[in-house]
């Protein structure tokens, strides 16, 4: 009732002078609530919409409503054209512009061409622009802060029309895609696409040997298929013409010429080309690759071999898929590859021999020009080095007897009385060649054949009362002549030899000698180099130069096994070593009476030391 009492006093108070000014304290009120629970109180609102402020003032006890504007590059607000920023009242009567800076979008292009000159990419640059709105409100609010919505604007496509007439002005002719064109001109985005191509030169054919000998047969040993052996005179290949290319045409019109045919497969030193043929210049196998064409010195022997077989000399490799018999012979430049066993058989190899089973009874030789030379060599050059001894004596001798006798006959008898009483040592030298007879230099060095027949003939019995000068300078350049030759035939590679298990037979190398299963029982083996035997060594005498390595050294019942290493500073090392064995390094030996293990055996100055 006294609320009551108050708003009738408020409301018939008496009106004051207009300048007066009457002031409403907030205390006048006891309640508010109370108040608004009769009387509502209408105040000033703002609405945003369609990118306009609308202001409705407030009723009689109402307060005006507030425009928060924002400090943002992308807007701006004049209220009554003055540009604001802040919190500001608005009414009415207020004048309300809102500005915004949109960011227009834009579209460009550009071309260029592929390193190869045969394809023109051409890229359509799109950036999307910015619109700004004014945000829209929900309702009509007394407090508002304006806020911006962005929305993405494209630039107008280029037209299939315009990208054509770009490519004229760029002088590009060739191949237009269509479909890439319309796809440029719908995008929108950044897009790029090859527009125009250019014609690809097409390559020729180059020329070729085409195969026209076609025996094959498989090789177990490299799993491929393998052409057996050709003999010499044989037509292996045609030569087929190459096919030209064509030549294309760049994306300004340009000529391309077409790359150039690759040459045909190179010959190799073992064929001939005649006429348009590929002929075999040697026996052997043929090799037809896509790079070479060739016939390299191997011989395949596809199956077992017997003496009736007959005995096998080739100038090359020989390759042998099965075992040899006994009685047969093979004796090669090359190597030898035995795929299988050897029974009491001769196998001589001067590159090196691997025999893939057993060797009983049977004599393998690797390297042997290098042992045969390199024993020989000494005593050459021993002989040498008397016969130059000779020869000056002789050249004096022979000068003072020109000057007292005149017969002919006479010279004859001085190098006969030279070497009988001055020089017999040289007569010796030349007998110990005579004497060095081996079936390798008898067949095949024609060299030695010449100095043996020469030493024969004039220098050993009889024949010596008929020397002269010029038989001493023919013998004399024919022994230096073998020296050189001798030398250089020692100076050749090594040959190894390989093989599973050695029985009863004698082996030689000059290099390695390698046995890898069971071992080697009651037999010879001489390596130049080094051997090695993984299993067992039970009889028999080996010799190495450098080093010798066994896994299990005689036997327990004392069988005689030897082993020596020529060098001094070699060593022999056996993982098991039984009784009444004996190893020898350099000058130095020892026989063993107990079983012994990891002997590791120096030689002389070496043991000294241990």
């Amino acid at each position: 009732m006294q609320l009551m009492q108050k708003i009738k006093q408020y409301l018939f108070r008496h009106q004051p002078h207009p300048k007066e000014t009457t002031v409403i304290q907030l205390a006048d009120f006891c309640d508010v609530t109370e108040a608004s629970d009769t009387t509502e109180i209408q105040h000033g609102t703002i609405t945003i919409k369609n990118n306009r402020v609308v202001v409705k003032n407030p009723g009689p006890l109402g307060s005006f409503p507030a425009l928060t504007i924002p400090s943002n590059q992308q807007i701006h607000v004049l209220i009554d054209g003055k540009q604001v920023v802040g919190k500001h009242l608005v009414h009415e009567g207020h004048t309300i512009e809102v500005r915004t800076n949109p960011s227009p979008p834009s579209i460009t292009w550009s071309s260029r061409i592929s390193q190869d000159m045969l394809n023109v990419f051409f890229t359509v640059h799109i950036e999307k622009g910015q619109e700004f709105r004014l945000k829209e409100t929900d309702e009509a609010s007394r407090n508002v802060h304006l806020e911006l919505d962005s929305i993405n604007c494209l630039p107008q496509p280029l037209t299939q029309d315009e990208i054509i007439s770009a490519l004229e002005k760029g002088g590009y002719v060739g191949e237009i895609d269509e479909v890439a064109i319309h796809e440029l001109s719908l995008t929108t985005e950044t897009t790029e696409r090859i527009v125009v191509r250019g014609v690809s030169p097409i390559p020729g054919k180059r020329g070729y040997y085409e195969l026209v000998y076609s025996e094959k047969d498989y090789d177990p040993l490299h799993r491929h298929m393998r052409l057996s052996t050709v003999y010499a005179g044989a037509i292996l290949a045609v030569l087929q013409p190459e096919l030209p290319g064509t030549p294309g045409r760049d994306v300004y019109g340009h000529a391309i010429p077409a790359p150039p045919n690759k040459k045909p497969q190179s010959l190799g030193p073992g064929v001939i080309l005649i006429g348009n043929q590929v002929v075999a210049k040697r026996s052997g196998r043929l090799v037809y690759t896509n790079d070479l064409v060739d016939v390299v010195p191997e011989l395949v022997i596809p199956h077992a071999l017997t003496p009736k077989d007959g005995n096998i000399e080739f100038d090359g490799d020989v390759i042998v898929y099965g075992s040899l018999e006994d009685g047969c012979l093979i004796r090669a430049t090359g190597t030898v590859t035995i795929h299988g066993n050897i029974y009491g058989s001769t196998v001589m190899a001067e590159k090196g021999i691997a025999i893939k089973g057993h060797v009983i009874k049977s004599i393998v030789i690797a390297g042997q020009s290098q042992l045969i030379y390199g024993n020989l060599l000494p005593q050459l050059k021993q002989s040498v080095r008397q016969f130059h001894l000779f020869q000056q004596e002789y050249n004096i001798v022979l000068e003072q007897a020109t000057k007292r006798v005149h017969d002919e006959k006479t010279f004859g008898m001085i190098a006969h009385v030279l070497l009988r009483d001055r020089h017999p040592d040289l007569t010796t030298h030349f007998q110990a060649l005579l004497e060095y007879h081996d079936i390798t230099l008898c067949t095949s060095d024609a060299l030695y054949n010449r100095l043996v027949h020469e030493l024969k003939a004039k220098w050993i019995g009889l024949g010596s009362t008929q020397i002269h000068l010029r038989d001493i300078s023919y013998v004399g350049n024919l022994l230096q002549e073998y020296r050189n030759y001798v030398e250089l035939m020692k100076s050749t590679g090594v040959a190894h030899v390989k093989a599973a298990n050695v029985t009863s037979s004698s082996i030689r190398a000059s290099g390695k000698v390698l046995v890898l299963d069971s071992g080697v029982y009651s037999s010879s083996i001489e390596s130049g180099d080094a051997l090695f035997v993984k299993g067992n060594v039970r009889g028999g005498f080996l010799t190495a130069k450098r080093f010798i390595e066994i896994y299990e050294f005689g036997t327990p019942f004392g069988t005689e096994t030897s082993a020596k290493v020529l060098d001094e500073s070699g060593r022999i090392f056996i993982k098991r070593r039984h009784p009444n064995t004996l190893i020898e390094v350099g000058l130095y030996r020892n026989r063993n009476l107990l079983n012994e293990t990891n002997v590791n055996f120096l030689g002389r100055a070496k043991n000294a030391h241990c």
